[in-house]
């Protein structure tokens, strides 16, 4: 089984931290991947210096998962040069950057 992280970022704890996972958790289920880690950020997504967003970084660049399951495109970054950092290492190191409930690579 293919194995997949989870990424959750919100602005507030009120904000539905755990709506946002269990949408990409069933997404994971329903795609044939095993979530191995769930790594969550409650910092604004324009900062590209977010903790969980380094260590989704490392996953990747270390080749820990085959996939990264967000929710939508906003809640991984706002930022679109650390969007598009994130988007070039995925590549390059064979991880697909899966969204819940857009297409991210539409019009490619």
């Amino acid at each position: 089984m293919k194995k997949a992280a989870i990424y959750a970022r919100v602005n507030t704890e009120e904000q539905g931290k755990a709506s946002l996972v269990d949408d990409c958790r069933r997404y994971a289920e329903g795609n044939g991947f095993e979530v191995i880690q769930i790594i969550d950020d409650t910092v604004s997504g324009k900062r590209s210096d977010r903790p969980g967003m380094r260590h989704l970084r490392d996953l990747v660049t270390g080749k820990e998962v085959d996939a990264i399951i967000i929710y939508s495109r906003d809640r991984l970054s706002r930022n679109l040069i650390a969007l598009c950092e994130l988007l070039n290492e995925c590549e390059d190191n064979e991880v697909e950057l899966l969204s819940v409930s857009e297409d991210l690579y539409a019009g490619e």
